[in-house]
Order: C-alpha cells, then structure tokens, then sequence
C-alpha cells in the first residue's frame, strides 16, 4: 500500500495482477458464501452499533430482497451482550427511526469515544511519569496529595453545555456507567465492595470542540485498586496502618519502604513540603578505581609497528610518518 504517492487503492492487483484479498479472488459487490447470507452481509449494508446508537442496536438498515439474515430466535428487546451482537435483524430506515434503544429508556444518552493517546501504547510507556504528566491537565509531578495513585489523574472530555447541564464543573469527579448488564463486569451488586474499586471514576474536563451528546476518554488508562480505593477512604494525607504487619505504609509508592516519611521542600516556592520516603536500602554507588595511565593498554600498538604511536610519541621523535600518512617506528 505504499509503492505509490498519492496512494493508488489496489495497485498491485491492477498492474501485477495480484488477486484481491476476498474468497474469488475478485472485486466483487455481491458476496455468495453462506456466513455472509446468514449474517445479512452478502450486500454492503449499514448495521447500527450494539450500544452507542439511539436506535435498535446492531440493526441492519436494508431493503433489499435479497438480503435476508438469521435472527436465531432472538427478541428484540434482549439487552444480554452476546445475543445484542450476534442476533441480526433487518429493517427498513422508515423502521429503524421508530425505535428506541433500551438504554436510552434508562437514562444513558452520551457516545463514548475512546481513542489512542499520542503519549502511549496501550499500557506501555504510560507508567512513565512525564508521559502520564503530559496525557492530563490534572497532574502534579510533586504529587502533594500522597492518596493520589501516580503523577496525574486521567480525565474525560465533555462538552461545556453538557457538563453545566448536570451541575458539573471542569476537575469535577464523576462515575462513569455503560451498559448495566456486563459493566464493570457481569454480575455485579451495588453493596459488592469490589464495585466500588471497578467503577470507572475519573475527572471532568471541559472540551467545546466536543459535540453535547459526545464524551472522550483516552485508551487504556490506570485502573484503580484495593490500595488507591483504601487511601482516598481512611486517612486524608492517604497514610494507612498496614493490616498485615502494623506499619505506617506509603501509598505514594505502593508498599512498606518506610517508616519515618521527612519533608522536602518543593522546588516551587509555592507549593508546601512534599511528604517523602527514604528507603531502607538506599542507592550506593560505587566508583571505578582509576588504573594508572597506559596500564590497561596492551604493550605495542600494531598500527605503529610495535612503538606506542600518538601525539607524544610523534613530539618525542620515536614515531614518524610514512609518505602515505601513516605511523612508522624509527
């Protein structure tokens, strides 16, 4: 896809003859495998999404005759996530804008975006501090609230109206709930002490670029833990008695390093002392003993036929130069 600039669609298959990636080899408009005429896909045909639409969700939006799905049996009104995407109904457009998504009879009325930050890879790179500093505008690389679980906070783009319309503000914390039938996972209950910890919390953060009925989250952020759950509910500094053996444990950095925490003055002015940890085992470093000079060398040197060669063997007259450059002994 990149012999050509501009890029030209198909190029290989128009010039050297390469067969199109489908069953026949072709190009084709009408696809006659039976998975296709079962699922109702042997035409091009517009499904509507299993949840992020305000319609019958993945409902295929067609008149054609000849397209004809299996719908297994399957009612409408079934919310359950496998039989939502696997069951296939078509119907007209005129019939579609006449339905209603179960959801949205139940109050949820927002389209969640989660696209890939430019500053990760999924996980990977996000447990860097300055890459976590820089995916948030709610960060603090002093981290001066100790419950806080790293350097930054993840957050949500909203609209302005949209937000104001709920009496919320921009750094406000807000839960987050999707489908209630598998979110945040299949039979959760509300008095269950992991959902709490499961519940998807993070900040507000004002977007007008956003249309009202439009919410960002980017991909893969932290998630929280029985630890950072337990640090924002027992002690305000986020300190917490170990139950395990007794000692007065640092959520900062997730386990028991210390026991003694000292204050270090922030380098903002501004800001108050930051609670630090010192370790039980602090770093040494250890520096190289300094060899005497030429010792690590081996005796002679090949280039200048077995007399050391350099500048000061040059100066010192043990070293001259051939008529090509290079280094010959006297």
């Amino acid at each position: 896809m990149f012999r050509t600039y501009p890029r030209i669609p198909f190029y290989e298959q128009v010039h050297d003859h390469v067969p199109f990636f489908t069953d026949t080899g072709r190009l084709n408009a009408y696809c006659d495998i039976p998975e296709a005429i079962e699922y109702g896909e042997n035409f091009i045909v517009h499904r509507e999404g299993p949840e992020a639409t305000p319609y019958l969700p993945n409902v295929i939006v067609s008149t054609n005759p000849l397209v004809r799905p299996e719908d297994y049996g399957i009612p409408l009104d079934a919310m359950g996530w496998d039989e939502r995407t696997v069951r296939n109904v078509k119907m007209s457009w005129e019939e579609v804008k006449r339905t209603r998504n179960p959801l949205w009879e139940q109050g949820f009325r927002f389209y969640l975006l989660t696209p890939k930050q430019r500053h990760s890879t999924h996980s990977q790179w996000a447990v860097t501090d300055w890459h976590f500093i820089w995916s948030s505008d709610f960060a603090d690389p002093y981290r001066t609230d100790t419950r806080q679980a790293g350097v930054a906070e993840h957050q949500m783009h909203m609209n302005p109206q949209a937000a104001r319309d709920l009496g919320l503000n921009e750094g406000d914390y807000v839960y987050v709930d999707a489908n209630p039938a598998d979110r945040p996972y299949r039979g959760w209950k509300p008095d269950d002490p992991r959902y709490k910890v499961a519940r998807l919390m993070l900040r507000v953060k004002f977007n007008p670029s956003y249309p009202y009925d439009v919410l960002m989250i980017k991909h893969a952020p932290f998630i929280a833990t029985e630890k950072t759950v337990r640090a924002h509910e027992t002690r305000p500094d986020g300190r917490a008695v170990s139950e395990d053996t007794g000692y007065q444990a640092s959520f900062r950095y997730g386990s028991h390093q210390s026991l003694t925490p000292r204050l270090v003055d922030a380098d903002a002015p501004d800001r108050p002392p930051v609670p630090q940890v010192e370790g039980r085992d602090p770093l040494r470093v250890r520096l190289r003993a300094r060899q005497p000079r030429g010792e690590h060398r081996a005796e002679g040197d090949a280039r200048a036929g077995g007399v050391r060669g350099g500048r000061r063997a040059r100066r010192a007259g043990r070293v001259a130069p051939r008529h090509d450059g290079s280094l010959a002994g006297r």
